[in-house]
């Protein structure tokens, strides 16, 4: 089962990776598993670890708010 972890944890990492740090001392730091930031660390070196995770009410929000600058008014 994938945990999830909030995006100032993965923000953290993935500065912690530019930095030049690796898994193990990343982990440590944080506080997670090995496993867990070594995958990150993979994921990182090839571009594909996003620490920016949008939750459905982010999602929403943004909608919201993209449909009000718009001009767009509810049907209540």
């Amino acid at each position: 089962m994938d945990k999830k972890y909030p995006n100032d944890i993965r923000h953290r990492a993935s500065e912690l990776f530019e930095s030049g740090h690796g898994y193990k001392a990343t982990a440590t730091i944080l506080g997670l598993p090995t496993a867990t930031v070594r995958d990150w660390k993979r994921r990182w070196a090839k571009g594909e670890f996003t620490h920016c995770r949008q939750t459905l009410a982010e999602v929403l929000r943004d909608v919201m708010l993209e449909t009000q600058n718009l001009g767009f008014r509810s049907c209540r």
